[in-house]
């Protein structure tokens, strides 16, 4: 919450500074809502570092305006008075070089495990009623999905999407989807990611519940200036990678392949992976892949994937293929069970090619061709991942059973 507040501080100084400048002159001919919106469009919510205690909502507007979330353990159906609670937007601009307006308010202090309904309110806008579920901070079994590259085929990334809210419709104890960049094909154009975003509301179940989202950056994000805008600046001000906490012992760590990978944010890395060596699941999440079904490997099999070994990560999220992928095993550049299974590669609406031939993907491991979601499964027993297809139908699974991970780094 400390590094949150530094960052709040920093950035709303500079967001201040920009709606000043551009009270005056903004650029009204850059963007145009899809339609008119009786209610703030682009309704979303982000889990960062600590999401059993904060949360990001975020939504968009055409001007300033006034902005709250009115929100309270139970329901209200929009009676704003009857909300215990209200939390102004800590942080709001435009978005670059355009007319729209983001709004983030940060939602502190809550409580684990615990469904929260809340409204945003623009002005004379109020949206209908959502709810969200906090993640445990205790040991209670709790569910992710992952996918990443939902960019190109929107008709895809749309039905994909609807199955997403039938997932979270079916299994309370999903808690967020960690989507592994590539969100839209150019992340420099504003109205790619405004189509993205009004896609991204077919996730929400018809009762109003909310799927929040881990993000990563990929590749087609640009400069990263629309991805920090649209999430929460989820890496803050030093870089787009951090480590998310769920419960006491699952430690998620969320990193960049599209900035410097060595230097500060391996030196970051290795400080992370150090302080979670009591976690009893380790689990990282990047966009361009160490063990690729489909491309030449990235630069983190040789900055990263030792790290990996030495700390003896769990399970590695990887994307940017459009491939099916889960490998064997991996430690020294050979198949070893102590070592780290790599799975992807991106298959939330982007067309599918067809995985090469590696050793790594070769039975007991696994390639294919197939849009794809996964869901992981933390418990203290095991962890269990398995991978759907379009209509919720599983197709592969893997288990794990939790290690001595202290003894085995010493060793």
């Amino acid at each position: 919450m400390y590094q949150r507040s530094i960052l709040l501080a920093a950035l709303l100084a500079v967001a201040v500074a920009t709606l000043a400048a551009c009270g005056a002159a903004v650029n009204t001919d850059t963007y145009t809502w899809s339609q008119e919106q009786d209610a703030p469009p682009h309704m979303r919510v982000v889990f960062l570092e600590n999401p059993a205690e904060e949360m990001a909502v975020s939504w968009s507007t055409r001007g300033a305006e006034t902005n709250v979330v009115y929100y309270d353990t139970e329901p209200h159906d929009g009676d704003l008075e009857k909300y215990a609670h209200k939390a102004e937007a800590n942080l709001s601009g435009t978005y670059e070089d355009q007319s729209a307006y983001y709004h983030h308010a940060y939602l502190t202090n809550l409580e684990p495990s615990t469904t929260y309904y809340f409204v945003v309110a623009s002005d004379d806008r109020v949206s209908r009623e959502y709810h969200v579920v906090t993640a445990p901070a205790d040991d209670e079994e709790f569910k992710l999905l992952y996918g990443g590259d939902s960019r190109s085929d929107r008709k895809m990334r749309r039905k994909i999407n609807r199955s997403l809210a039938d997932r979270l419709e079916e299994d309370p104890s999903i808690i967020a989807l960690v989507h592994g960049g590539d969100y839209i094909y150019d992340g420099d154009d504003f109205e790619l990611w405004n189509r993205w975003l009004e896609d991204y509301q077919l996730t929400t179940t018809e009762s109003g519940r909310v799927l929040p989202i881990i993000p990563t950056r990929g590749n087609h994000e640009g400069d990263g200036m629309y991805y920090n805008e649209i999430f929460a600046f989820p890496g803050g001000t030093e870089g787009d990678y951090f480590r998310t906490q769920i419960g006491d012992r699952v430690s998620f760590i969320t990193l960049d392949t599209n900035s410097t990978m060595s230097g500060r944010q391996r030196d970051w890395l290795t400080a992370q992976l150090a302080d979670s060596q009591d976690s009893r699941w380790l689990i990282t999440s990047y966009h361009r892949p160490a063990f690729p079904a489909v491309k030449s490997a990235g630069e983190a099999r040789d900055l990263w994937v030792p790290l990996f070994e030495r700390f003896n990560v769990d399970l590695a999220c990887e994307s940017d293929g459009h491939a099916y992928k889960r490998t064997v095993p991996i430690r020294n550049e050979q198949h070893d069970e102590t070592g780290v299974v790599y799975v992807g590669e991106g298959g939330l609406g982007v067309g599918q090619r067809s995985p090469k031939d590696r050793w790594y993907l070769r039975s007991p491991g696994v390639a294919a061709s197939l849009h794809h979601v996964q869901l992981i499964t933390f418990n203290p027993d095991e962890l269990k991942y398995e991978a759907l297809d379009v209509n919720g139908r599983v197709f592969d699974s893997w288990t794990r059973t939790p290690r001595n991970r202290g003894a085995m780094a010493a060793n």
